[in-house]
C-alpha cells in the first residue's frame, strides 16, 4: 500500500519535530543533571521541592502536547510511554548509568519515539 504525498509531508514533519524535541530536551536535561538530581534525592524531604518537580513535571507534558499534537489521538499507554520516554528519569539513566553518549542518548530516544508513535 502507498502512501499519499500528503501523508508522507506529514510524516516528516512529525519526525522533523520529535527531533527537535528530542534534542531540545537532551540540552536542557544536560545543563541542570546536577540540580535535578539533588532535587530528586531531597524530595522525600521538603513538600516545597515536590510542588515545584510536579508543576514541572506537567510543564514538560504540556510542553509535548504543544509540540507533538498527534499525541492526543494515542491511546493513554501509548501517551504514558511516551512521557516515560522523554522524562528525564530516562535520560538520566541512558547517560549515568548505561554510559551511553549524548549522541547515543539522542538517537535511542528519538528512535523509541517513533517507533512507539508509529505503531498506533
Amino acid at each position: 500500500m502507498r502512501r499519499s504525498s500528503s501523508a508522507v509531508i506529514v510524516a516528516a514533519h512529525l519526525e522533523e519535530r520529535i527531533d527537535g524535541m528530542v534534542r531540545r530536551r537532551a540540552d536542557a536535561f544536560e545543563s541542570v543533571t546536577n540540580i535535578t538530581q539533588g532535587t530528586r534525592a531531597q524530595l522525600w524531604r521538603y513538600q516545597t521541592l515536590r510542588d515545584n518537580y510536579a508543576r514541572n513535571q506537567r510543564g514538560l507534558r504540556k510542553d509535548l502536547d504543544n509540540l507533538l499534537p498527534e499525541l492526543h489521538s494515542l491511546p493513554d499507554e501509548t501517551r504514558e510511554s511516551i512521557d516515560a520516554i522523554t522524562s528525564f528519569e530516562m535520560w538520566d539513566r541512558l547517560r549515568s548509568h548505561q554510559g551511553l553518549s549524548k549522541t547515543a542518548s539522542v538517537n535511542l530516544l528519538r528512535t523509541l519515539l517513533k517507533n512507539v508513535i508509529s505503531a498506533d
